[in-house]
């Protein structure tokens, strides 16, 4: 986010935009700096899952990545605790390291939609699996769980 407002500050070099964006640059490097990732990413019996589908992600593996599901749907996770316990924590990680600008908008969104795209799969997966009616039953719950 810092280098998009600097790549408007050189190009609004006038008076008024200047200090609104300097001031912009300021406040969200403040924030950075109070953010505090969680250190509960890499704990817990889904924390190596987690490791394993963000390094995977962040080399552009997606194909390993999907693996790595696949294998711990096969290994006997349910669905719900995958995507809670797993995806969405690998989720809120990319979210994390944009804020603090370690990682660029083009590898967030690169990492979310391949998320998504893992996501989508567990249809054709699942309804091989369980059987037509019964495919995104455990999906349905976990997607619009709080509305």
């Amino acid at each position: 986010m810092i280098a998009h407002l600097q790549i408007l500050n050189d190009v609004f070099q006038d008076e008024v935009a200047a200090p609104i964006i300097r001031n912009a640059v300021s406040t969200v490097r403040r924030t950075q700096d109070r953010v505090r990732q969680s250190s509960s990413f890499t704990e817990g019996p889904h924390g190596p899952l987690r490791e394993t589908i963000l390094e995977k992600l962040m080399e552009r593996d997606k194909q390993g990545a999907i693996a790595e599901v696949h294998r711990a749907l096969d290994q006997g996770l349910p669905l719900d605790e995958l995507y809670l316990d797993a995806l969405q924590p690998v989720l809120y990680r990319i979210g994390y390291l944009w804020h603090k600008g370690e990682l660029t908008v083009g590898r967030e969104h690169y990492v979310t939609a391949a998320i998504q795209g893992i996501i989508s799969g567990w249809y054709a997966r699942h309804s091989r699996l369980l059987g037509r009616s019964a495919q995104w039953c455990p999906l349905v719950r976990i997607l619009f769980k709080g509305f």
